[in-house]
């Protein structure tokens, strides 16, 4: 395979946002394990049926939403949506420097913010 390859998995429109991503990832960090140690604890105090079974599609289903949130975390950081604007920086001919912010949207919705994050755009 090319190069290619890489570049179309980045360029995937596919992406998992806000709540739902942090849902799924805590429910695949979290939830997941717990309930398969917790079964499989229970499972070998009290003889539980086919442990085995369950842990191991447990096991498939957590690594798959896994691959999934991995997939949409990097199409994420290769988009330009994690960024709350662009500082485009110019340098003129005499040497001066001039920056400029752009903000798309309402720049008043910043101050609801905690953390805010800009691309610093060369022009």
């Amino acid at each position: 395979m090319s190069n290619g390859t890489q570049e179309e998995e980045i360029k995937s429109p596919w992406m998992i946002r806000g709540t739902t991503y942090d849902t799924l990832k805590f429910f695949v960090m979290v939830i997941l394990p717990g309930l398969s140690t917790l079964y499989f604890t229970l499972g070998a105090i009290w003889g539980l049926p086919a442990v085995e079974q369950v842990i191991g599609t447990s096991a498939a289903v957590t690594t798959f939403f896994g691959l999934l949130l991995r997939h949409s975390s990097k199409v994420y950081d290769a988009s330009d949506e994690r960024f709350d604007g662009a500082i485009k920086y110019n340098e003129s001919p005499d040497g001066s420097k001039m920056f400029t912010l752009e903000v798309p949207g309402d720049p008043n919705e910043l101050s609801n913010k905690d953390v805010i994050t800009f691309k610093v755009a060369h022009e």
